[in-house]
């Protein structure tokens, strides 16, 4: 049975963009993502033709960013240009795929205030939900490739 959360993929062609955005919003590269010296230059090798994917080799690198305090990380896919396949766009709420990542926030408002100040518009909210798990406060910006990036403040009751 699973655990928890360690990682969600983000493809882009933008990756200078994408990895200042998630930088702004806390997360650092994990350096511990590199490959050891000596190991295996490509050990899986069948990888692309087993889940459908155009061959590794088109992939410049990739880079793993985590967030300080927790194993939750963020899998940046580097592409060569014209090897990224294009998503609906923009992006739809309601299309296949992940539409959204989400995070616990203690603080909203302070949240919000530190995104707005380092360029980043709200995309919709604050909004608040009085749920059964606690009065649940959220908002949503976007990221540079149009993922809906959300943030989310419960108070227990």
């Amino acid at each position: 049975m699973a655990k928890r959360m360690f990682l969600n993929q983000l493809n882009t062609g933008d990756p200078g963009a994408c990895v200042e955005f998630y930088k702004k919003l806390g997360f650092v590269e994990d350096p511990g993502f590199k490959q050891r010296a000596g190991a295996p230059v490509n050990p899986v090798s069948d990888f692309a033709a087993k889940m459908g994917a155009d061959p590794l080799g088109d992939a410049d690198e990739f880079v793993m960013l985590r967030l300080p305090d927790d194993d939750y990380h963020l899998e940046v896919g580097v592409w060569k240009p014209g090897k990224l396949a294009a998503p609906a766009s923009p992006p739809k709420f309601n299309q296949a795929g992940v539409v959204r990542i989400s995070f616990l926030v203690d603080d909203l408002d302070q949240e919000l205030a530190d995104v707005r100040a380092k360029g980043i518009a709200v995309t919709y909210g604050p909004e608040t939900l009085h749920l059964s798990w606690g009065t649940t406060r959220f908002a949503f910006i976007k990221d540079p490739d149009g993922t809906f990036v959300e943030f989310l403040e419960i108070k227990r009751a």
